[in-house]
């Protein structure tokens, strides 16, 4: 970032040895011109050169290794590993996929609507989380810290997946042969008996 030094390294050995060795002394992260830059929104609340610190308390993609992105971190990964996903979310990843699919059968020329829209009724990880937080009589920050997590999760993957469903459908449109073939492999599974307990 302008006014800030900035080191080059020639080798991966190099970058390994400072960034992951000794993290702690050499790692951190320019937030500031970024997050500025950006106009980040949280809470509600346009980020503006007057409010650079609601994003930068707000997004541990953002923060600086601190007691503060260390708390955020572990609830982020005690929530969002992939067997916290498998056993929590897959119920409403599987409704979502239900009305997805329901919805590009019943009107498919809508089909990036229907990618887009997340007025999905279900019982979503953040209301799971802070409905255990609040039996265990959690201290409203680390609550707020919840909250926090759960609208960086939802930044980080509305785009990922919009991009990613319709990249997925263009590539379809585009290679009928492959989509031929994936339908075929589909067919096929469908034939063999369950391997799923």
């Amino acid at each position: 970032m302008s006014g800030d030094h900035i080191v080059l390294l020639s080798s991966v050995k190099a970058a390994n040895d400072l960034l992951d060795k000794r993290s702690r002394i050499y790692s951190g992260r320019g937030n500031e011109d970024v997050v500025k830059t950006t106009r980040w929104y949280f809470n509600g609340s346009v980020v503006t050169s007057d409010l650079p610190h609601l994003a930068l308390n707000a997004s541990i993609a953002f923060q600086n290794y601190s007691e503060t992105w260390r708390k955020n971190r572990r609830i982020y990964q005690q929530h969002f590993r992939p067997d916290a996903v498998a056993t929590r979310l897959r119920p409403s990843i599987e409704k979502c996929i239900g009305v997805f699919l329901r919805n590009l059968f019943d009107t498919p020329e809508r089909f990036m609507d229907h990618i887009d829209e997340s007025n999905v009724e279900n019982d979503g990880l953040l209301a799971q989380v802070m409905r255990e937080k609040l039996e265990d009589d959690n201290s409203a920050e680390e609550i707020e810290a919840i909250k926090d997590m759960a609208a960086i999760a939802f930044a980080a993957s509305a785009d990922t997946t919009l991009s990613s469903t319709g990249t997925f459908f263009l590539a379809m449109v585009r290679n009928p042969e492959v989509q031929y073939k994936a339908q075929q492999e589909i067919d096929s599974d469908r034939k063999r008996p369950s391997t799923r307990s």
